[in-house]
């Protein structure tokens, strides 16, 4: 359910999104400029999430150690799933990016432009 303070938020939002837009038009030449605008913007993002993606898989494999230790030291409290879990998730997160490479070239061959994913770098 939307709340008011939500849907005021969001309205904020749009607005703001409409300002920054008619503004790089006025700036840029016209929809190519604001076009070459967001494909750099992508490009932040997807090295921001890479980033983050191994940032956060090194902190759950530190976490999954300790919930390890944990389970050792009191095994009814911690039950082994959980570390299990963290590790799991862990796993999954720092090659995430690994895998986003390799999809970007199963789907658009390895001739395609990667615009979207030239953030992506793998590990090692």
């Amino acid at each position: 359910m939307i709340t008011k303070k939500m849907k005021n938020a969001l309205e904020l939002s749009l607005y703001f999104l409409v300002g920054v837009i008619s503004m790089q038009a006025n700036a840029n030449e016209g929809i190519a400029g604001i076009a070459g605008n967001i494909q750099g913007s992508f490009e932040s993002l997807v090295s921001l999430l890479t980033s983050g993606s191994y940032l956060a898989g090194f902190v759950l494999v530190v976490s999954s150690i300790f919930k390890f230790k944990q389970h050792k030291e009191n095994p009814t409290q911690v039950r082994l799933g959980t570390p299990l879990t963290l590790l799991g998730v862990a796993v999954g997160l720092i090659y995430l990016p690994t895998l986003l490479n390799s999809a970007g070239t199963t789907v658009f061959g390895a001739g395609g432009v990667k615009t979207s994913l030239a953030g992506v770098t793998e590990l090692g």
